[in-house]
């Protein structure tokens, strides 16, 4: 994955785009991962700011990481950011923490096994969901815990796969002051909330 992932690194750094074909290329036994890469440019673009704050050095938890692929192409493009991942799958936080380790960003990406409701730290700038929300149970919690966690006028992001538009909007609960859908592509939609 190593070319199609430089690549789209610095493209994600330059706020640029990067063809179909060349997030792919190195996809291997990870196809998302790679497809996360070509794509995680449009989703951080669509966020009013946060580029930004990523660029100047931001706080970012990513909450739901699984093995940490969306977590370690922010910590290559944005080294000035310190990002934690967290997932409730310990066997993930390894792989995601060797992969980290692979990639060179283990200085700046640290991994935690936590539920998507009670995960450590604040004063977070981001806070991201990249593949969605939890079950509905959940989403109050899981909502109050996001912006508990973000400083004043941080940023919570949810990226949902476009199942289709009968799906309704993951307004979360919470106290936010704002929520707006800030892209759609043909495979997801990205929310913005902002504390």
């Amino acid at each position: 994955m190593a070319g199609a992932d430089e690549g789209s690194t610095r493209a994600l750094r330059a706020g640029e785009a990067v063809a179909h074909h060349d997030r792919l290329a190195g996809a291997g036994r990870r196809p998302m991962a790679a497809d996360r890469a070509g794509i995680l440019d449009a989703w951080i673009a669509a966020l009013e700011g946060v580029r930004e704050k990523l660029e100047r050095g931001a706080m970012v938890a990513l909450v739901e990481c699984g093995e940490g692929a969306s977590a370690i192409l922010l910590a290559q493009a944005f080294p000035r950011s310190r990002t934690f991942g967290f997932d409730a799958h310990a066997p993930s936080m390894e792989r995601a923490t060797r992969a980290a380790r692979q990639a060179g960003v283990s200085d700046r990406l640290v991994f935690e096994t936590a539920s998507a409701a009670s995960w450590p730290g604040s004063d977070f700038d981001l806070v991201g969901f990249f593949d969605g929300l939890p079950e509905p149970g959940d989403l109050a919690a899981v909502a109050r815990r996001a912006h508990a966690a973000l400083r004043p006028g941080g940023t919570l992001v949810i990226v949902e796969p476009a199942a289709g538009r009968d799906v309704p909007e993951p307004a979360p609960a919470g106290g936010f002051a704002s929520f707006r859908r800030a892209l759609e592509t043909p495979t997801h939609r990205v929310f913005e909330a902002r504390k």
